[in-house]
Parts: C-alpha cells; structure tokens; sequence
C-alpha cells in the first residue's frame, strides 16, 4: 500500500516517520507571507469583534476512491468515523472606503477528529490495486488503527451582500496529527505517529442576522503526507459580537 506501505522494509520507514520539515516551514512562511499582503487593508478598519461558532464537519477519506490507502479491498472489514464536530474562536473587524463590504477574520479552528479501525492490507509487492487482490504471502497482512486530528490558524475573507448573505474564503494552516498503532504479520504492535503542515484554501457562504450567523465551508488541503483525510466540509452557526 503507498499508501499503506506494508512490507517490511517500507514499514520500517512508517515506524520512524519525521514530518518534512522543509515543506512544513515552507507551508508556514507562506501563510504569513499572505497575510502580510492584508496590512493594507486593515490600517483602514473599524472596530473589531469576537466570533464563535461550532457545528458538524464531515471528513472526506483520502483517496477514497483508490484501493489501497491504509486499507485494501481485498480485505475488507475496516471502519471510518469520518463526521466531528468542529469549532471555531477569532477576532476581526469590517473594513471602510471602498472595502466596506468587506471583513477580515483571524481565527483558531478545529475541524476534529477522524479514524479508521481495522484497516487491513499486505505489502505493495504482494497487492494488485488495479485487480483489488493479493498476489502472493496474502497471509502477512498487517492491520492499522489510526485516529486523525486537523487543527490551525485560519485566515478569512467576508464579503457581505445586501440581503444578509455573504461568501467567505481564505487560507488554512492545517496542522494534521494521525496517531495509531501498525501491526505488522507476526503480530507485533508498532506505534504510529505523523504530524504535518498543510495549506489549506477555503471558499464558502452563509447567511447573517444581526450577531447570528450560519454558514458552510469547504477545505481542501495541498501537499503531501499521509493523513486520513484532505477535504472537510463544515456546517457552523455562531456569534459575531462587536467590542
């Protein structure tokens, strides 16, 4: 699997994995690098407020239409749990002049949890992804329970429309955590522990009335590693309350 990577040898690579540091900074800088551009734009602000809002996220499982990413169809029996509950704390502040239909928001959010228990599959040599089934030693199958996490520093843009509607979109610094177990054909249980920087652009709309709001999000990340998901929808209410 390459995705599960599952022979001995590229286990062993899975069982020492250090994030890429170089594309994490690199993810990094070029978020401040972003958002340095706004400066501009905010020396003409209003006042600022304080938003909260919270709601389910549905995570989307990676490569979920492929064969062999941390579970095989020759052996199926695996479970997801890919919907969380997801929330969001920032401050920002509605922009005057000519961008006066227009908000920033810095925020932390969380997108929650995902998992898969039970995901089964023998070693890239030995799986035909393209036939879904084993070649050879299909009796060496290794079996990964894993749990995800997507958290970080989100940056929004908000334009508002006259009827209370409004599209947002912007920039996610997603900080994906996956931590499990691999055990590998002879029954030894391996710890498992990845930690990744990913951008994340986002676009989405929602619906405001006075303080109140409800929207909806998508995110899709960039980069690589080997979470369990890279796109997330959210569906959050909340509160804006200026100060």
């Amino acid at each position: 699997m390459t995705e599960m990577t599952l022979d001995l040898r590229e286990a062993a690579q899975f069982l020492n994995v250090n994030p890429r540091r170089a594309e994490g900074e690199a993810m990094k800088r070029l978020f401040v690098i972003l958002m340095l551009c706004w400066l501009p734009a905010l020396a003409e602000a209003e006042p600022w407020y304080f938003e909260a809002a919270a709601g389910p996220a549905h995570h989307y499982r990676y490569h979920s239409e492929g064969d062999n990413y941390w579970r095989t169809d020759a052996y199926p029996g695996e479970s997801y749990d890919m919907d969380s509950l997801a929330w969001r704390l920032g401050v920002g502040t509605k922009l005057s002049g000519g961008w006066s239909k227009w908000s920033v928001t810095a925020s932390w959010l969380n997108l929650g949890r995902n998992s898969i228990r039970n995901g089964r599959g023998v070693s890239d040599d030995d799986y035909d992804s393209n036939e879904h089934r084993c070649l050879r030693n299909c009796d060496r199958v290794y079996r990964v329970d894993l749990t995800g996490k997507a958290k970080g520093p989100e940056f929004a843009l908000r334009r508002d429309f006259d009827n209370g509607l409004y599209a947002r979109g912007g920039l996610f610094l997603w900080l994906s955590e996956v931590r499990g177990t691999i055990q590998d054909p002879t029954g030894y249980v391996h710890p498992y522990y990845e930690r990744k920087e990913m951008l994340a652009p986002f676009l989405g709309a929602g619906y405001r009335y006075e303080w109140l709001f409800v929207e909806a999000t998508g995110y899709q990340a960039l980069g690589s590693g080997f979470p369990l998901s890279k796109r997330i929808v959210s569906v959050m209410g909340g509160i804006q309350v200026p100060f």
